[in-house]
């Protein structure tokens, strides 16, 4: 259990780092797909809040896009 654990304390820091660069770099389109990536990690920690507005985050982008996979995906993490 404390493997998984870390592993996904490690998936965090690696999501959050690249969050930053995509940031940087206006890049929306892997923005998107990584703030789905930390919402499903806060996800799996039970922390909800945090998860709902990472894929709400994720889903406006995708809007923006209108790429409509990530539009699905994002909602269906919204209504689990």
């Amino acid at each position: 259990m404390l493997n998984k654990l870390e592993n996904l304390n490690l998936s965090l820091e690696y999501f959050q780092r690249s969050e930053k660069i995509f940031r940087r770099l206006n890049d929306i389109r892997h923005l998107a797909k990584c703030l789905n990536n930390i919402g499903t990690i806060y996800q799996k920690f039970g922390d909800l809040t945090l998860a709902l507005e990472k894929f709400e985050e994720a889903l406006e982008y995708d809007e923006k896009l209108n790429n409509k996979e990530g539009k699905a995906w994002h909602l269906s993490k919204l209504g689990e």
